[in-house]
């Protein structure tokens, strides 16, 4: 295969590196001429989902994406990232959910460190959980309601498709953090390789264990209880959303092999109507893991289709300079030259110039596409911190709204009866006591009040206190029915026996 009809994918966690056709993949060495694929570990990448109406325009959806992602999914105005993201539609609704992928391009770079002892370029950087994509666009599977599961040493993940959709991922217990805790329980030391031939050789099945290994089997069965209880609720829940009855299969991949008894295990905990199938979909049995394969598989076909969606490299590609304004302009001069001239050593000083000046614009386009993309940073944080502006000044009006309450309140208690004098002005210096603000007065009887009090979020207690109080002075009853959370305030109706 020539580079025109391959790509190589280089993976950085088992440090595989295989020339990639169609449905093809063999190993190879000299890498230089082709197109760079590769894929991040599941547990780098931020998600978060929200849901948007159809008649958003893109521009007004990107915002909204780098916003959230800043605001709501935790990302660091001092960190730089990579963002993508997907729409998926919903059946019955005119509203897209919006999932919004995001890498820490530090951290990836530490993550890719054996890709870049290779090469310097990275042309395109695949997301785990949307490879399987590339199993029904090349007719390998026929679209259905799928689950891939994959346990790794030190990633773990599922994703759920349906009809060669993608819906959504989540991820699992790795291979790791199961052998450590399956360790823990039963006192032994026991590490990945261990734990990858105990699953082989007796995995879930009940009768392959002796007595003597009784509770390594109950360690095993419970942990793997707990997770596909899990993937069966994260199922529920997608069916829910997305409108569909069961998961028709599963596909699972340990890396080195089945994990004998699961068939019977999982019929037990809600997939009794799911066949169970292995990744090992090119049969090449000589390679053990699949995904790999899959993950070659994707880019290679999202190369040769076009299509850069999802792609999360953080390497910018250089724009061939015959394709830039200047480029154009500087060949177009140069076959003037080449079709006019006929002094040779002319034409070879010119050249050498344009050759210098072809260097300068493509130095400045590139300082230009920087400044691009950090003005746009800064508008994004501006945005937030407007946001936090403005959230600083409506909760200001409130307290002042508050405040206002208070005074007219303690106004209208001034004006009531001379023998409640006393009283209101004991009310009034617990109240400032405590920076609580009254909102409601009500005089039932001489003996009978019905405060209504408004204490700030993190000093709930002072309502307590400020009751406590009250019954030191004597009241006969102090009491309230709640004390109920409203937005940034606790609201508590306070009555009142003298």
């Amino acid at each position: 295969m020539s580079a025109k009809e391959a790509i190589v994918y280089i993976d950085p966690f088992s440090k595989v590196i295989l020339k990639t056709g169609k449905n093809s993949f063999e190993p190879i060495s000299n890498i230089k001429k082709f197109f760079i694929g590769s894929r991040v570990g599941y547990e780098e990448i931020v998600t978060y989902s929200f849901k948007v109406h159809k008649s958003i325009s893109k521009e007004d959806l990107d915002l909204q994406v780098e916003l959230k992602m800043y605001e709501d999914a935790g990302l660091k105005t001092d960190r730089k990232y990579k963002i993508d993201y997907i729409k998926k539609e919903l059946d019955y609704e005119e509203s897209y959910i919006i999932e919004v992928f995001a890498l820490d391009i530090e951290t990836t770079k530490e993550s890719l460190a054996y890709l870049f002892s290779k090469t310097n370029r990275l042309d395109f950087l695949a997301l785990p959980n949307l490879i399987f994509e590339t199993l029904y666009a090349n007719k390998i599977l026929s679209p259905q309601k799928d689950i891939f599961v994959y346990f790794g040493e030190k990633e773990s993940f599922l994703s759920i498709y349906k009809e060669g959709k993608y819906l959504s991922s989540s991820s699992l217990n790795t291979l790791e953090e199961i052998a450590k805790e399956v360790g823990n329980a039963v006192s032994l030391e026991l590490n990945v390789d261990t734990l990858r031939e105990i699953l082989k050789e007796k995995g879930l099945d009940e009768q392959r264990y002796d007595e003597e290994q009784k509770e390594l089997y109950g360690a095993l069965h419970s942990i793997f209880s707990d997770i596909f209880f899990k993937i069966n609720n994260i199922a529920m829940h997608n069916r829910s959303i997305f409108g569909f009855d069961i998961i028709e299969r599963l596909f699972l991949s340990t890396v080195d092999g089945r994990i004998r008894g699961l068939r019977e295990f999982i019929k037990t905990i809600g997939f009794d109507e799911t066949e169970l199938r292995d990744f090992n979909l090119f049969k090449q049995k000589s390679d053990k893991n699949f995904l790999e394969h899959i993950a070659a598989s994707y880019i290679f076909h999202k190369k040769n289709s076009n299509d850069n969606r999802c792609n999360l490299t953080f390497i910018e590609k250089r724009k061939p300079f015959y394709k830039t304004k200047a480029g154009n302009f500087i060949l177009f001069f140069i076959f003037c030259i080449f079709a006019f001239s006929s002094y040779p050593t002319y034409l070879f000083l010119q050249n050498k110039n344009l050759s210098k000046e072809r260097d300068i614009l493509q130095n400045r386009y590139e300082v230009l596409q920087n400044k691009t993309r950090n003005i746009k940073q800064k508008i994004v944080k501006s945005k937030l911190a407007i946001k936090n502006i403005n959230k600083a000044i409506d909760a200001q009006k409130t307290k002042l709204s508050n405040l206002d309450k208070s005074i007219d309140e303690l106004i209208k208690l001034t004006s009531s009866e001379k023998k409640s004098y006393k009283t209101i002005l004991l009310l009034d210096k617990y109240l400032k006591k405590y920076s609580l603000s009254l909102s409601g007065f009500e005089q039932k009887g001489n003996n009978h009040i019905v405060l209504d009090i408004i204490a700030k979020y993190n000093k709930r207690d002072t309502i307590a206190k400020f009751m406590k109080d009250l019954i030191k002075q004597g009241f006969v009853e102090v009491s309230t029915k709640e004390i109920k959370l409203d937005e940034n305030y606790y609201v508590s109706k306070i009555e009142i026996v003298k």
